[in-house]
């Protein structure tokens, strides 16, 4: 098909749950939506758990109108993002985004983008997509390269919760543990003055990671790791058996500050500076990825 000369705005409808502090994975999609309405897009939230109406079954209509009223959608929070709620009529022609975990197309939006937060069918054992998505990856580790073989196609973009900061403090004892996308694994790490900190809020993790001095992560991939370097807490991800480090991250700006087993601490310490020095510029990379992503987003809508 050729390119429309003038092709008409598009929209992005961001499918998600509602905003949970605690899920990376729903900070990213709510925070995707804010970035994009900053860079002067039309961007709206979709709820995941709402029902798609169609003109065609009345009795879907009704369904619809009784999660709203039911108040299933008042009590959804798009935390502190003032992203706006789509309505049905806003899905027409628009780009829909999901996650990796999402099945198949709810929304039945007509261009189906697939943000990979995980690495597809790690979380669900279910890799049920579509013909003719298109797919970006938030860390190259989550990549599958049989679905998606554009590494060009990197999407990063991470909301910093402002109560972790580095209070410098020098009296640091114990560690503290989370298990989060890995509960049920074997806890090999010493637990003498060793805290699990998986329910505590952020601010009581922030306290924790100023306390401690070191933080025992069993899962691989998550924000709190780089939150405890950002405190002066030693991160020590534990290894995944039968992963290289150079698996766990293919880059080694994404292993910055942190350990790879308790063995990998003389090099979390050595490279934490690179770590903070690299956060500072984040926001510039993540803008350039992001203006990559709209433009190929519009791209692809317009040469279908």
């Amino acid at each position: 098909m050729g390119t429309r000369a003038d092709p008409r705005p598009v929209r992005f409808i961001i499918w998600t749950p509602t905003f949970d502090e605690t899920s990376g994975g729903t900070i990213s999609l709510h925070l995707l939506c804010h970035r994009l309405n900053e860079a002067g897009e039309e961007a709206l939230i979709w709820p995941s758990e709402r029902p798609r109406p169609s003109l065609r079954r009345p009795r879907t209509i009704l369904s619809w109108l009784k999660h709203v009223v039911t108040g299933r959608e008042r009590g959804f929070s798009t935390g502190p993002f003032p992203n706006r709620i789509a309505r049905p009529a806003d899905v027409e022609g628009a780009i829909v985004v999901y996650p990796e975990i999402t099945n198949g197309n709810p929304v039945k939006g007509e261009h189906v983008v697939r943000w990979f937060l995980h690495r597809p069918g790690h979380l669900t054992g279910v890799r049920n997509y579509g013909k003719d998505e298109l797919y970006f990856y938030i860390l190259a580790a989550f990549n599958d390269e049989e679905i998606n073989p554009n590494s060009d196609n990197k999407l990063s973009i991470v909301w910093f919760n402002p109560v972790y900061r580095d209070e410098g403090r020098t009296d640091r004892q114990g560690s503290c543990y989370l298990m989060r996308k890995e509960t049920g694994r074997e806890l090999t790490h010493d637990l003498a003055d060793s805290i699990r900190i998986d329910a505590l809020s952020h601010a009581e993790k922030a306290d924790e990671f100023s306390r401690r001095r070191y933080f025992y992560s069993y899962d691989p991939y998550t924000m709190y790791s780089t939150y405890a370097a950002i405190c002066g807490c030693i991160p020590i991800v534990m290894k995944l058996p039968g992963v290289s480090r150079e698996e766990w991250h293919p880059r080694e700006q994404d292993r910055w500050g942190m350990a790879y087993g308790e063995e990998d601490i003389p090099y979390a310490v050595e490279t934490r500076g690179k770590l903070l020095a690299r956060l500072e510029r984040w926001r510039a990379d993540e803008d350039r990825m992001l203006a990559d992503f709209i433009r190929k987003c519009k791209a692809w809508v317009s040469g279908r």
